[in-house]
């Protein structure tokens, strides 16, 4: 396609304002960036558990470091994410919890950490955002 003497390729996949964007709305893409961005603080929630970091601290690093960056713009691309890559993502909060309480199961590691499912989170900050869109909407017409 060439637009103003300009000739633009097609692309399966774009990167805007931080979230990759495919083709196909899988954001398959976006899943293994944030995995691999992830797989690093995980690491370093590791090393942190080691040197004595009590489970409170572990979890403010947890919801600091790697739950912000799962979350972000989740509004935009959650609701299109298939099971499998849901589950990719929950095992990422799996391991994080497991780290904070070892000898525990993951849903009692949740009760006792008093936190949700990863994807239980991410469809709540979906469903308060669209409520306040919502809602917005008919209060200004």
């Amino acid at each position: 396609m060439v637009i103003d003497d300009l000739s633009i390729s097609p692309s399966t996949c774009t990167k805007f304002l931080g979230v990759f964007i495919d083709n196909k709305l899988s954001f398959n893409q976006h899943v293994d960036s944030l995995i691999t961005k992830c797989n690093s603080r995980v690491f370093l929630m590791r090393k942190r558990r080691t040197i004595g970091l009590d489970v409170q601290r572990l979890k403010t690093f947890y919801s600091s470091n790697i739950r912000s960056v799962i979350s972000y713009a989740a509004q935009a691309w959650f609701s299109s994410l298939g099971e499998h890559n849901r589950e990719r993502l929950e095992k990422i909060q799996r391991s994080c919890t497991k780290i904070m309480l070892p000898e525990s199961k993951y849903p009692d590691r949740l009760a006792i950490l008093n936190m949700t499912m990863l994807s239980d989170f991410l469809f709540e900050l979906s469903w308060t955002h669209f409520n306040k869109i919502r809602h917005d909407r008919q209060t200004s017409f």
